[in-house]
């Protein structure tokens, strides 16, 4: 009988490797799949779009990024950067995820084909996972005047200092400005100088002079680039401010005069200034001066602001139907304001 030789260890051990190898591949196979090559897709807007800023930009992304974010850069035809940063992407690690963001940049003054591109850096690196970029245009830019201070709503004196921007340089370096009452009576104007030049746009900041109000009130502040050859107004820009009074004037408003009324009479108005201590007073008299009802009642307002009332007035009743005066005043002020009533039948 013949017999068989042994392999040798080195035939068995290769043997059991490749057995080991056939036998992992299916457990390979049925783990977690490798992850997916990255992928930007821009889908709005669209190449070649006119956009300005902000502009608004949309997408998708293969996975969401290890920093769960892009950045994003906009670049000038001449490469110079117009504008950087980055926005947040919501999903899951992972999986695909999709994108909205509003992105501010500098818009070129006159115009020019520019190059959106939206990177996915890696954190622990710094290097880019995946880059999309997309060809845009923006339109030159018209003239615009904005006013940064004061803000809208301000109480302001005279002279009052207006600051901002223009988004082009004034033909004539300066611009102009008018300054109207509460009437819509012109109280101050003139013009004033620009800062900047033709290529950078300009920026301003103008005390402006005007008759200041003695009751003080809202006041009308409009600034304007007026065309030095045609007179043409390029732009406008307007800001609504107010003044405080420099004295004291009450108003009644209501009722009426010569209106017939009982106790307590309920009169309605306002103060120029807010009276010390918060309150006014009042009187009511007969048309012989007899007092019938005095006192005082709070008004609404802040110090140093104008201040209204809704003020119920109680007196006691005169004897018999004839005119009644009301009187209301802040104490060792000027500006009292009086009403003729009527008390009982007319």
């Amino acid at each position: 009988m013949l017999s068989r030789p042994f392999p040798s260890l080195a035939l068995l051990i290769a043997l059991m490797l490749s057995l080991a190898g056939t036998a992992a591949a299916p457990a390979a196979a049925q783990g977690t799949p490798p992850v997916a090559d990255q992928r930007i897709v821009i889908e709005s807007p669209p190449p070649g779009t006119q956009v300005g800023s902000p502009m608004v930009v949309t997408g998708n992304l293969a996975r969401l990024p290890a920093s769960a974010s892009l950045l994003y850069s906009i670049f000038a035809s001449d490469g110079s950067v117009l504008g950087v940063g980055s926005f947040p992407i919501p999903g899951a690690p992972g999986e695909p995820a999709l994108f909205i963001a509003s992105l501010t940049f500098n818009e070129p003054l006159e115009g020019d084909a520019i190059t959106l591109q939206l990177t996915d850096q890696d954190p622990a690196t710094g290097g880019s996972v995946a880059v999309a970029t997309q060809p845009l245009v923006t339109a030159p830019l018209p003239q615009r005047i904005m006013i940064e201070t004061p803000a809208r709503g301000a109480i302001v004196g005279n002279p009052v200092v207006v600051t901002g921007r223009t988004v082009r340089f004034p033909a004539a370096g300066t611009l102009g400005y008018a300054i109207y009452n509460a009437s819509g009576a012109q109280v101050g104007g003139g013009v004033f100088p620009v800062s900047g030049s033709p290529q950078s746009g300009g920026s301003f900041a103008a005390s402006l002079n005007f008759v200041y109000p003695e009751l003080g009130g809202p006041l009308r502040i409009d600034l304007y680039d007026q065309d030095p050859f045609t007179w043409a107004f390029v732009a406008t820009s307007r800001l609504d401010a107010y003044t405080r009074a420099l004295r004291q004037q009450v108003t009644i408003e209501t009722p009426a005069p010569g209106t017939q009324v009982g106790s307590p009479v309920t009169l309605t108005g306002r103060a120029a200034r807010f009276p010390a201590g918060g309150q006014l007073q009042y009187r009511i008299t007969t048309s012989g001066g007899a007092i019938l009802g005095q006192g005082a009642f709070p008004v609404q307002a802040a110090p140093g602001d104008a201040a209204r009332f809704v003020a119920s007035l109680a007196f006691q009743p005169p004897a018999g139907a004839g005119p009644l005066r009301a009187e209301i005043f802040e104490v060792g002020q000027p500006g009292a304001s009086a009403i003729e009533l009527r008390w009982g039948a007319p």
